[in-house]
């Protein structure tokens, strides 16, 4: 591997991933079902990576795992 490449992949594993929480100008139901329509317009994050030992060969992820962030004037609403 040359040393360009090997820079290049070490400055984006530094970089952290960002979401971008919409506001929404409607309050969203809170029922625990988030396959309605109201929560179908709020994008899902980039899957989360689990910790787990790097090159040392530690056990792989087993599950998906995802959130969806949104607010209004009131409430910070986390699914």
């Amino acid at each position: 591997e040359e040393s360009s490449d090997r820079d290049f992949k070490l400055h984006w594993s530094l970089c952290p991933r960002t979401y971008i929480a919409p506001y929404t100008p409607t309050p969203l139901e809170i029922n625990g079902d988030i396959n309605k329509e109201e929560w179908s317009r709020i994008p899902w994050s980039s899957p989360y990576v689990d910790i787990t030992g790097g090159e040392e060969g530690g056990p792989s992820s087993t599950q998906r795992t995802q959130m969806k962030l949104a607010w209004d004037e009131e409430y910070l609403y986390i699914a």
